[in-house]
């Protein structure tokens, strides 16, 4: 009797350990709040200065240098705050469209609550017509123009660099080769 009152007594005492240790590991996962918790955006003031501070300690800026791209990234930031706010944003629903409710609240199926299949809900993804690509690539090219004005051509190779990183040729082989391999 006194055997297996031990063993019923380290069989609990063990299940409850783990038990105790998984709810422990549980507390650095963040909760439900904390997962769908979006930052707000920064100022324009402080996007343009936290990355003309970015080009200062990679490219080694004069005080003149970082001034004038202070005023750059300044004046772009804005540009953006504002092409951001006029844009509509891509789930919203079209004006006077019904709100079926999208939250998988309980008792909510996989599915959800859907509107009848007769119903196109939402936008088409592929919204940007080719004149506004066209705008933007206008505005990526006076950007660059106005980036080498300010910069010599090694800060400015750099920073191109740094932007948009070249990707090692035995990287790209073997990324090719696990896209075919998939």
């Amino acid at each position: 009797m006194k055997k297996h009152f031990w063993a019923i007594a380290c069989a609990i005492l063990f299940i409850g350990s783990g038990t105790i240790a998984a709810q422990e590991a549980g507390k650095d996962m963040p909760d439900q709040q904390e997962k769908n918790f979006k930052p707000m955006p920064l100022s324009p003031e402080k996007s343009a200065r936290q990355t003309t501070n970015r080009m200062k300690s990679l490219l080694n800026l004069t005080e003149k240098q970082y001034d004038k791209l202070y005023k750059l990234n300044l004046k772009w930031a804005r540009e953006d705050q504002k092409n951001q706010s006029e844009a509509p944003h891509m789930g919203s629903r079209p004006e006077g469209a019904p709100n079926f409710g999208g939250g998988r609240g309980p008792g909510q199926g996989p599915r959800g609550n859907r509107p009848p299949q007769s119903m196109d809900r939402r936008p088409h993804r592929d919204s940007s017509s080719s004149a506004d690509k066209e705008k933007m690539e206008k505005q990526r090219q006076k950007r660059k123009k106005k980036l080498k004005k300010v910069l010599t051509d090694e800060q400015y190779a750099r920073w191109t660099e740094k932007q948009h990183p070249v990707m090692p040729k035995d990287r790209k082989e073997e990324k090719k080769f696990n896209t075919i391999k998939e």
